[in-house]
């Protein structure tokens, strides 16, 4: 058995991406696997702990409205090495956002 064959025989989740990626596989049969992710092995595991709401933690309460972000909120961070831009505005497309 070689590698494609042992990842075929793999989760749906796997497999779909195979199928695009490494074999001949039609574009209708790989959105047909992909489908398959959704109600089978670790994808619908996954999905099965989402709550009806759409939320993922038990934490937040069923009835609080989602967090709204900015453009500009901490979760951006600098492309590469951090570095200080003393001497002005950083250069074009050196943030992640």
């Amino acid at each position: 058995m070689d590698v494609v064959e042992w990842l075929l025989e793999s989760d749906a989740a796997i497999r779909w991406q195979v199928m695009r990626d490494l074999t001949d596989a039609s574009e209708d049969d790989v959105t047909a696997e992909r489908a398959r992710v959704a109600t089978e092995g670790w994808g619908a595991r996954l999905l099965a702990l989402q709550r009806q709401d759409g939320h993922w933690d038990k934490s937040t309460p069923p009835d609080s409205p989602r967090p709204r972000r900015s453009a500009g909120g901490s979760h951006c961070r600098p492309r590469g090495k951090a570095r200080s831009f003393r001497n002005g505005p950083p250069p074009h497309g050196a943030w992640c956002c």
